[in-house]
This record gives C-alpha cells, sequence and structure tokens, in this order.
C-alpha cells in the first residue's frame, strides 16, 4: 500500500490569498500592499504557520483596534480556497487503497477550515502540518517530522506538490516525489511506480 503525502494548497485546493486582502482593506483601510507587508513580509504568516504564534496573536497583529472579531476575522483570512475537483476526486478514489496523509504549511485556521468546509477531508489517515510540525516546507526537518510522526517510511511515501521548490527538498531526503501539474500527470506517477 503506497503512502501518498498531499499538499493542500495549489493541489487540492485553489488559494485565492487575494480575497482575503480585499476584505482586510474594507476593515482596516490599509493598502493591499501594506498589508503585504504586515502578514507576509514581516514573517508574521510564516510564525503563525510555524506554530510560533497563536492565532489570536496573529489575528491582533493584522487588525488592530479590535476593528472586528476574531471570529470574523477567521472567515476573512480563511474562506479563500476553491477546490480543485478533478484531484479531489482521485483522492477520494485513493482511500482504502493508499495511505493518506496531508502534508501542508497551513495555519491552525485554515485547518479548521478544511475540517469544517470540505467532508472529504477526513479521508485523510493523518495530517502532517507546518503549525503541528513545527517546520516549514521546504525544510528537511517538515518531512522528517511528518513521516516520524506517523511512522512512515521515506521510500514507501509519494509526494505531491505543487512548488518545485518542495518537491526538490523531498527528492533529497528520498521521498519519491511528484511536481503537480494536473491530476492525469499525478495519476500515473501513482500507478507507475
Amino acid at each position: 500500500m503506497k503512502t501518498i503525502l498531499c499538499d493542500i494548497g495549489g493541489v487540492l485546493l485553489n488559494v485565492h490569498f487575494e480575497k482575503a486582502l480585499e476584505r482586510m482593506n474594507n476593515v482596516t483601510g490599509l493598502s493591499e500592499d501594506a498589508l503585504m507587508d504586515r502578514i507576509f513580509s514581516s514573517g508574521l504568516k510564516d510564525k503563525h504557520d510555524l506554530g510560533l504564534i497563536a492565532s489570536q496573536e496573529f489575528y491582533a497583529k493584522i487588525i488592530q483596534d479590535n476593528k472586528i472579531s476574531f471570529e470574523k476575522f477567521s472567515v476573512m483570512w480563511a474562506d479563500i480556497f476553491s477546490e480543485n475537483q478533478e484531484m479531489v476526486e482521485y483522492i477520494k478514489s485513493c482511500s482504502g487503497k493508499h495511505k493518506l496523509y496531508i502534508a501542508s504549511n497551513t495555519d491552525p485556521i485554515h485547518f479548521d477550515f478544511f475540517n469544517e468546509k470540505y467532508s472529504w477531508f477526513s479521508l485523510f489517515d493523518g495530517y502532517g502540518l507546518s503549525f503541528k510540525l513545527n517546520a516549514l516546507k521546504p525544510s528537511p526537518d517538515f518531512h522528517i517530522n511528518l513521516c516520524r510522526e506517523f511512522v512512515i517510511d521515506f521510500k514507501d511515501a509519494y509526494f505531491v506538490d505543487d512548488l518545485p521548490e518542495n518537491i526538490d527538498a523531498a527528492n533529497r531526503l528520498g521521498i519519491n516525489s511528484h511536481l503537480f501539474n494536473g491530476v492525469d500527470a499525478f495519476k500515473e506517477f501513482v500507478e507507475s511506480k
């Protein structure tokens, strides 16, 4: 039985961060460039994805002066995804035939949203999440911690991600890796090994 390690953003779900920025702009009055600096350039998002800061602190550093509640912010931040339906259907078809694990850089707000919105999320045998593993892809620690957590042998793992640097890092560890560029190519990758 193969073990599939599957990224979320760019593979199972399409990500539209611009939606969150637009909503936050409406609340804070900050330009999208200023918000990009506050969230991304400052390293705030990475700290949140690494589990180094709590979601409440992440919220407070973005939405200052409590202009909206944490709950409203969470919806603004999380409701930015659309399903890659073909990939979701393929992963559903793999359930029971293969062990399935999420392998994703993400934060607790997004993870809670995935669990609530997408019923197929429960098909996974485990969730390798950066904020729980305290490591971000492409760091080797991400896969080392994930495979240790779920007792997965690198040589039995098949990793799919949409970013070349994440694929290169996994390949260096000996993990069979596939750069996602469509469902058909990924099916061939899994079925040919």
